[in-house]
């Protein structure tokens, strides 16, 4: 029994590794959605008074999305390792 919850453990750790940068792509890429939802609403349609929650808005759903697609990704990936590795 321990060395199945070992192996585990092992496989977990080793197979969480290839996806660090999965994890941190979509933090970054809010910044820039972000910042081209403030211009384009101050600029473009002349409400500098909605920029900032049109802002708020595009990063939170850009970080939101971006963080589901990496939890499904991390889902589909992590888990038939981890049941292979039981066998």
């Amino acid at each position: 029994m321990q060395r199945i919850c070992l192996q585990a453990i092992l496989a977990l750790t080793i197979s969480l590794a290839p996806l660090a940068l999965l994890r941190i792509a979509p933090l970054t890429l809010t910044l820039p959605f972000a910042l081209t939802a403030y211009l384009f609403v101050a600029h473009t349609l002349a409400a500098p008074d909605q920029a900032l929650a049109a802002a708020l808005l595009a990063g939170t759903v850009t970080a939101l999305v971006g963080l589901f697609c990496v939890g499904l990704v991390s889902d589909t990936y992590v888990l038939p390792i981890t049941f292979w590795s039981l066998s």
